[in-house]
């Protein structure tokens, strides 16, 4: 090992049994033709497992600006750029990279695929400077991000905010001002769609300060995307007994739009059964009928300060720590647009 506990190029060739300058092949991409595909393997298998990245390119990487930045979607590939959010967020650090010269390189990575992919060699063959990472993967490891010897910054996980670099609302503060605004109408019954475990054990908490209120969340199904999870939430919803049915729903834009349109097959009424707060705004939820109330985040905002934040990181060259407090200086936050989606009751 290197004094700084990496491997070198010359271990690489000890462990796999070849010379230096066939690792040094492999490594720069010139092996084809010159280098059989048992060694190619076997080098390449060694590179995986020792995280290996060669000295000149992280000394390349650390001095020279490619003036890239990646943009790491996590999630169901499937349903990941149908979400009006992440949509919103991509166009606004876009946008900005645009403005400020830079080229934004866009990649969808399922879940069970993101700690694989997080290794350094990965991210160096990108020719990026530094990488954006947002999506609905609720397990992400500190440890593995630590490891990318790259600047980074998330976009959510707010329970990570003390360990990691991220840009996350404060749901604390919104889930009491949505509480607030559905107290203050006399709605006591309210259901929300389906979130993560850690928001909705904040969310049940904090209910509790609310006398007679209830909340529920909606059941998860990985299988299912918005549409299909909303429509089997209606049918529920109709077989329930009248006065065990939510009188207000919180959710995402499409979650909210298909389960009002759902509804209407059982003879129910959007406000008149059931008043819906879409925490996404959205051209869905403003040209719903009846147009959807919103408590959403600015979400081409956030992308676009998301640019500027990891560009501080890179240009000013901060460590973990003051990358992390960089961005805990950045905290968004939600506003209202009241249309005809809600009502008070009685």
């Amino acid at each position: 090992m290197s004094k700084s506990g990496r491997i070198t190029i010359r271990e690489l060739a000890r462990l796999a049994g070849v010379d230096k300058s066939i690792v040094s092949k492999v490594v720069n991409g010139v092996s084809a033709g010159q280098v059989s595909a048992v060694k190619q393997a076997r080098i390449e298998s060694l590179i995986q497992e020792h995280h290996y990245v060669p000295q000149n390119a992280a000394r390349s990487l650390a001095r020279r600006c490619n003036h890239q930045l990646a943009f790491l979607l996590t999630g169901p590939t499937q349903n990941s750029f149908a979400n009006s959010a992440f949509s919103q967020i991509l166009s606004g650090f876009a946008q900005q990279c645009r403005n400020l010269g830079y080229q934004c390189q866009v990649l969808s990575i399922e879940s069970a695929e993101l700690s694989a992919f997080l290794q350094p060699e990965n991210l160096y063959r990108l020719g990026i400077d530094g990488c954006v990472l947002a999506g609905t993967n609720s397990e992400l490891c500190p440890e593995n991000l630590t490891a990318i010897r790259m600047p980074f910054l998330l976009l959510g996980w707010e329970y990570l905010r003390d360990v990691l670099p991220v840009i996350s609302r404060d749901s604390s503060r919104e889930y009491r001002e949505m509480l607030d605004y559905g107290y203050s109408l006399g709605h006591r019954h309210i259901m929300y769609d389906s979130i993560s475990p850690i928001s909705q054990a904040r969310f049940q908490k904090l209910a509790v300060h609310y006398p007679g209120v209830s909340v529920e969340s909606c059941p998860a199904d990985s299988q299912l995307d918005e549409f299909a999870l909303a429509a089997r939430q209606a049918s529920a919803y109709a077989a329930r007994p009248a006065g065990e049915r939510p009188t207000l729903l919180w959710g995402s834009d499409h979650f909210c739009c298909s389960f009002a349109t759902h509804l209407r097959q059982f003879g129910f009424s959007c406000p008149g059964d059931i008043s819906i707060v879409s925490y996404s705004e959205s051209w869905s939820a403003a040209c719903y009928n009846p147009p959807l109330t919103t408590y959403s985040l600015d979400f081409r905002q956030w992308g676009s300060t998301a640019v500027e934040v990891i560009l501080q990181i890179i240009n000013g060259g901060l460590d973990l720590a003051a990358s992390i407090e960089l961005a805990n200086h950045h905290i968004p936050r939600s506003i209202w647009q009241h249309r005809q989606s809600v009502c008070r009751l009685s």
